[in-house]
């Protein structure tokens, strides 16, 4: 969304207002977003952190190595994409 929409957005209000005046007002967004995110969100407890031995242990559990070769597959379609 962001760059679909913010950067003609941001464009278009530069244009009108100035650079600082823009970056300004994506800063007011940014500080509403985020004091409207901490009020409407629950509080997450946190969990232990998962240690270098944990690592073969999620290796082999199917899910995780499906997401992890579905996101080496998209980084190197990307990157094929854009470096060619």
């Amino acid at each position: 969304m962001g760059t679909v929409a913010g950067v003609p957005a941001s464009t278009l209000l530069g244009e009108w207002l100035g650079w600082l005046m823009t970056f300004s007002a994506w800063g007011v967004i940014g500080l509403a977003a985020l004091f409207g995110l901490m009020w409407s969100l629950p509080p997450l407890p946190s969990l232990p952190s998962t240690r270098l031995n944990n690592i073969p242990e999620l290796l082999r559990l199917k899910k995780i190595r499906v997401g992890l070769s579905s996101i080496i597959l998209m980084l190197i379609g990307h990157f094929a994409l854009t470096h060619s």
